[in-house]
């Protein structure tokens, strides 16, 4: 842990001040109180952002709290999670910390594992619009810039951190949380003499000193040799990702203009990029529209080498070929001439999940009868990739008079997972769905009903309107578009062993004026 005496900074509250009114986390109108939280590790830079919020909350009463990353790669990891959790203490500042365990592997360095661990848990746990401070500094930016040229990175990567920028991944961008970075301007020797001034202690991370790692040996053994010979090398290299910045904005702008053109919304209202219109345009834009349309929908931009597998391996290929292109968690194809980029999911195919009703006023407990338990399918269905699995443990009877309603959070590995699928029931069911109806009532309000979601179930068989005949559940979906990778993702909704709708997009023609299916 290192201790400094004190001397006289240029840095102070004021500067933090008007840098957090520069970047618009903090604004004139004192009403709305946004979120703010350090990123807290417990080193130099993110205890002078500690020490300098500090400062505002007594000064301009501006509430924050704190939030402590332990990545467990350190044997005195938690010797600092409780140096900062007694400092918050001390202080009267909220601070929340999360223990991670981290995998390596072969693909990724250390440094990306973790920072990209550490993003997933301020993006899981902070709430909608918070601004996340970080103590990034000038000799950060400048280690930045040289690693991404190193990388032969083009005028976005060399433009380097951002003094305000959307969390890096898509549940951050989704919850508009935002990193901030306002003492990017400033050198390490600023930090610390503030430090100095204010008396501060910091931990001091061993790992800094490993020449193994390419940001150490750029800070150690590159940066002090060019900053032996040009002085100025630090600010000059700000100037150069500023105007780098502002380039790579412009372009931004530029091409949105062509790719707002090129986008259209298709099955499921996915966002796709028409490829006719993409190869009418100018063959140098074609491949930076590509990056942009893949950058707007994982928040990552694809290196040179992933963009040209893109545009050789999926744009390019033959449309029967099911190409394929993974990066940052999406899945890039093509089908029907359009480019898609989907979340990927490992998850397998949901199996059958049996409904229960939510209405009070099911009469009864008693368990369903032999056929329905039996779970088997109409002869006239061939639509279980399963049989007999699954054996249905809710159901019995309900009330005949009354709507019955059923919810579901549809789960991983389904289309649309997390939203909810609710199938509605209504009492003209019972007295005019004789085929759906095979069970009898025990009494005139009385009646068995067993509602379930199966999916790969696209060999069932519905008619979805009165001239239309009965159609594949495969042949409907490819109908409205859906590519074929996705068709056994569809939920499939199955009143009492018979296939009664697909997904909201199809219910049985003789259940349309009898049951509702909606997709929340």
């Amino acid at each position: 842990m290192s201790t400094v005496s004190q001397s006289a900074t240029a840095l102070n509250p004021l500067h933090l001040y008007r840098s957090l009114q520069d970047l618009n986390v903090i604004t004139a109108d004192s009403t709305t109180q946004p979120s703010i939280v350090v990123a807290l590790s417990g080193g130099l830079d993110s205890m002078v952002m500690l020490r300098l919020m500090l400062e505002l909350r007594y000064q301009y009463q501006v509430s924050f709290s704190a939030i402590h990353i332990n990545h467990g790669l350190s044997e005195n990891a938690d010797d600092w999670q409780s140096f900062v959790t007694q400092y918050c203490q001390i202080n009267d500042i909220e601070l929340s910390c999360h223990q991670l365990v981290l995998e390596k592997t072969a693909q990724r360095s250390l440094e990306q594992i973790a920072r990209d661990a550490r993003y997933a848990v301020f993006a899981d746990s902070l709430p909608v619009g918070t601004f996340v401070l970080t103590g990034h500094h000038l000799l950060d930016q400048v280690e930045t810039f040289m690693m991404r040229l190193s990388r032969g990175s083009g005028s976005k990567g060399l433009s380097a951190m951002r003094p305000c920028a959307n969390l890096p991944n898509s549940m951050g961008q989704s919850k508009q949380i935002r990193l901030v970075r306002p003492l990017l301007s400033l050198s390490k020797t600023e930090l610390i003499q503030y430090a100095k001034q204010e008396f501060l202690d910091w931990i001091e991370d061993e790992s800094n000193a490993c020449l193994d790692f390419d940001r150490n040996f750029i800070r150690h053994k590159v940066s002090p040799t060019l900053t032996e010979r040009w002085p100025h090398m630090a600010s000059a290299i700000k100037t150069t990702t500023d105007l780098l910045s502002r380039e790579s904005d412009l372009l931004s702008l530029y091409l949105q203009q062509d790719l707002s053109g090129l986008i259209e919304s298709k099955v499921f209202g996915f966002e796709c990029l028409n490829l006719a219109k993409l190869a009418q345009l100018n063959t140098l834009k074609q491949p930076e529209l590509v990056r942009l349309f893949i950058a707007n929908h994982t928040t990552k931009s694809p290196s040179r080498n992933v963009l040209t597998e893109v545009m050789t391996t999926v744009i390019n290929s033959k449309e029967d070929s099911q190409a394929l292109v993974e990066f940052s968690g999406y899945s890039l194809r093509l089908y029907r001439g359009y480019l898609y980029c989907l979340k990927l999911t490992s998850e397998a195919v949901p199996k059958t999940i049996t409904l229960d009703t939510r209405s009070d006023e099911s009469l009864s407990d008693e368990p369903l009868s032999e056929e329905l338990q039996s779970n088997e399918p109409n002869s006239n269905e061939p639509n279980s990739n399963e049989p007999n699995l699954n054996k249905p443990k809710l159901g019995g009877l309900v009330a005949a008079d009354k709507t019955q309603t059923y919810s579901q959070e549809l789960p991983s590995g389904s289309l649309f997972a997390g939203k909810t699928f609710s199938i509605i029931v209504l009492p003209s069911f019972f007295k005019e769905c004789h085929r759906f109806n095979q069970v009898e009532a025990d009494s005139e309000k009385n009646a068995e009903l067993l509602v379930q979601v199966k999916w790969g179930q696209i060999v069932g068989k519905i008619q979805p309107n009165v001239k239309s005949g009965n159609k594949k559940v495969s042949e409907l979906l490819k109908q409205k578009g859906c590519p074929a990778w996705l068709r056994e993702r569809m939920p499939n909704v199955y009143i009492n062993n018979q296939l009664a709708a697909v997904g909201d997009i199809a219910v049985a023609f003789e259940l349309q004026p009898h049951i509702k299916v909606q997709l929340d």
